[in-house]
């Protein structure tokens, strides 16, 4: 009975380390997929393949250019790669804090509490000071 109570407890919390893990997941992908797609544009602009070069290669490679510089600027402002390490690092200290929870001889409540508040201010952290994060060594 013990173990399905702290079960229902942690549904809560594992929802929320559910989110980021995808959240984390998702940034990566987005940042290596800009990068890559950047850098393959980058290389077709620079070196001009022949197979480009018909009666309108100014209109396609400048298209490509823009397009190579568009992603390389969104790449750089999103942050995508460091907001995936933000997301990890808050799902990976959940993840711990439940762990913990669930076999625990005494489960502490609060230290959940703890773990998702110090979680969301990590991933929260383009928009506040790290110096404003609390202790992180929660546990």
């Amino acid at each position: 009975m013990e173990r399905k109570h702290r079960e229902e407890v942690v549904r809560d919390f594992q929802s929320s380390a559910n989110w980021w893990w995808f959240a984390s997941h998702l940034l990566a992908s987005i940042h290596y997929i800009s990068g890559l797609s950047a850098l393959l544009l980058s290389i077709i602009v620079a070196s001009r393949p022949p197979v480009l070069m018909d009666n309108h290669a100014d209109i396609v490679v400048q298209n490509l250019a823009w397009i190579s510089a568009f992603l390389t600027g969104a790449i750089s402002f999103l942050s995508a790669k460091d907001s995936s390490v933000r997301h990890m690092q808050a799902y990976r200290m959940l993840q711990e804090a439940i762990h913990r929870y669930l076999h625990a001889e005494t489960p502490d409540y609060e230290l959940l509490v703890k773990a998702r508040e110090t979680g969301a201010m990590l991933i929260d952290y383009a928009q506040q000071s790290f110096r404003s994060i609390p202790d992180l060594k929660i546990l």
